[in-house]
């Protein structure tokens, strides 16, 4: 009798061990993956936490994850946690998300992606996770990489007169609605950092850079190349496509042609209108445009109507008699 309650127990012990060991070895890894993160200072954030941070205008470097059939990210949070043993400007927190708000919210087209908030605007990470390889990046990223330019200052940066200025640029002409591809122009600039220069013009609040380069899009992308002008094509805003028109396709493209910037100031007032709704009539706002154009016309009309048509003499009216 002992002997086949022995032989039963025996069995038990070894099914129960084949059908135990995988859940209890993904404990033990998550539970080890969760013991490295703590000790070495990685936390989990949200999107709330990633709007102080950017209120505050702090530094934070962010691995966007997901737990979810991800077989990049459980290496990618290992390489996080190596990142921080290496030289990494003061002040930087590092941290990891697998919130879907803050995907959504980066824009994020694949997962593991690495983000580096810092000045109040982030880039993304474009290359292998190796730890050395993100660590340079990160130390590149915190430099100047976008520069803001206006009317004034512009001429002074980047001068345009024939044979002056021998650095190549990438000029990024935007108003509120297509600001967020600053992202991606950014995150290009720090990729071909050393090898051109990338400055943002805010359209409306700059109205002779918006006129000199004939700016109709938005955003619109501009290259400056060994003193020739040429504007980007593509609707599509990213990395990839950015460095492909800055090392290739720009010279397929019809080279553009900029005005000189000696017009008198009278002269100036006296054509921007005329030229401002040329441009705009063949961007985005051409009904908006074309709506207040009719509206001021007819205005026009009426006051012309009303002011100068002849006035009708009034007969003098007769007494009454009494």
């Amino acid at each position: 009798m002992c002997l086949p309650t022995m032989t039963r127990l025996l069995l038990t012990t070894i099914v129960l061990h084949v059908v135990c060991q995988p859940v209890l070895r993904a404990q033990q890894v998550a539970e080890e993956e969760e013991e490295v993160v703590k000790v070495r200072g990685i936390h989990d954030i949200d999107l709330d936490t990633w709007q102080q941070s950017y209120t505050e205008n702090q530094k934070l470097l962010v691995l966007l994850y997901t737990l979810d059939n991800c077989e990049r990210c459980p290496a990618a949070l290992e390489t996080l946690t190596q990142v921080q043993e290496q030289e990494l400007p003061k002040g930087l927190t590092i941290a990891k998300s697998a919130s879907p708000e803050l995907v959504t919210k980066i824009g994020a087209e694949q997962l593991p992606t690495l983000v580096y908030l810092r000045d109040k605007s982030y880039v993304i990470y474009d290359g292998n996770f190796a730890t050395t390889d993100i660590a340079q990046w990160i130390l590149t990223a915190s430099k100047t990489i976008i520069r803001r330019l206006d009317d004034n200052s512009f001429e002074d940066i980047i001068p345009t007169a024939p044979g002056v200025g021998v650095e190549d640029w990438l000029l990024v002409f935007y108003r509120e609605p297509c600001k967020n591809a600053l992202t991606a122009v950014e995150s290009f600039g720090v990729k071909a950092y050393g090898r051109i220069k990338i400055a943002k013009i805010v359209g409306p609040e700059n109205p002779r850079l918006t006129l000199r380069f004939n700016v109709a899009n938005c955003p619109e992308i501009i290259l400056i190349k060994q003193g020739k002008v040429y504007k980007y094509p593509s609707e599509k805003v990213d990395m990839a496509s950015l460095q492909d028109f800055v090392d290739n396709s720009y010279s397929k493209l019809k080279e553009e042609t900029i005005a000189d910037d000696t017009t008198d100031d009278n002269d100036f007032l006296d054509s921007v209108l005329t030229d401002f709704i040329k441009i705009h009539l063949r961007g985005d706002n051409q009904p908006i445009v074309v709506a207040s154009l009719c509206a001021v016309v007819a205005s026009l009309v009426f006051i012309f109507f009303c002011c100068c048509r002849p006035k009708t003499s009034r007969r003098p009216k007769k007494a009454k008699k009494e």
